[in-house]
């Protein structure tokens, strides 16, 4: 697995590419546009980004980013209602990267200050990580 691949030397995609098919293992590359789309040099390597399939991961969601949350936070142990789900569903921008943050930052304040995860603690960090502001803030 390559994880950010438009950012490696192409010679090391290429020889990793190769030594996949050598020993006949998958080869999954991950970057934020598809290789077709890079700018490569090596004319190898450029004709074998041509002839991979691409798949494409898309923004989830709302019913996705509610049921990220959950299963999130209830691999971390953390008690979660529908209602915080919805909740925090409907407020955020609708990216897999974002759910994680918001996980990561209810865990901290919930673990910190001994509390449940609510309405109340998603607006919190919420506001915390500029997502509403105190004034914009709902019941």
């Amino acid at each position: 697995m390559i994880d950010n691949a438009e950012r490696y030397d192409e010679q090391r995609v290429f020889h990793a590419w190769n030594d996949a098919q050598e020993h006949r293992r998958p080869l999954l590359i991950i970057a934020d546009v598809p290789p077709p789309q890079w700018q490569v040099s090596l004319p190898d390597l450029r004709s074998r980004f041509a002839a991979t399939p691409v798949a494409s991961l898309g923004d989830p969601d709302e019913a996705l980013i509610a049921e990220l949350f959950g299963k999130l936070l209830r691999q971390r142990g953390l008690g979660v209602t529908p209602e915080v789900l919805r909740y925090l569903a409907a407020r955020m921008e609708r990216s897999h990267v974002n759910v994680i943050r918001m996980v990561d930052a209810m865990d901290d304040i919930s673990l910190s200050q001994n509390r449940a995860i609510t309405i109340p603690l998603a607006r919190q960090v919420l506001t915390s990580i500029g997502v509403m502001s105190y004034d914009t803030q709902d019941t």
